[in-house]
């Protein structure tokens, strides 16, 4: 799916921000970079998610641009990543909160 990055840290904040936090610091083995998908791959773009095409040739032809419900992606080529380099601010997160999360409360 299509999901933008956060720190912990700050989603932490932007979902309780009267509560103290402990920051604890950096886990052995803890992604502070990650890439999902690099610039070198070909990409199909979907209302909701990416499709990576395979590097390698099958005997028979696959259409990666239409899905099983019969919708149309769009080829975004080389060139394209994504990454965790853009992450949400806290206000984006309290925003997408409020707007995505909240009706389920009420």
């Amino acid at each position: 799916p299509k999901i933008a990055s956060m720190k912990i840290t700050e989603l932490a904040l932007s979902l309780a921000p009267n509560i103290p936090h402990e920051n604890i610091g950096i886990r052995a083995g803890e992604k502070m970079h990650e890439v999902m998908i690099t610039a070198d791959d070909s990409v199909v773009e979907f209302d909701s998610y990416y499709v990576i095409k395979p590097t390698i040739q099958f005997t028979y032809t696959i259409n990666y641009e239409t899905n099983a419900l019969g919708e149309k992606g769009k080829d975004i080529g080389i060139g394209f990543e994504y990454n965790s380099l853009n992450n949400l601010s806290i206000k984006q997160m309290i925003l997408l909160n409020f707007t995505h999360c909240l009706k389920f409360i009420y």
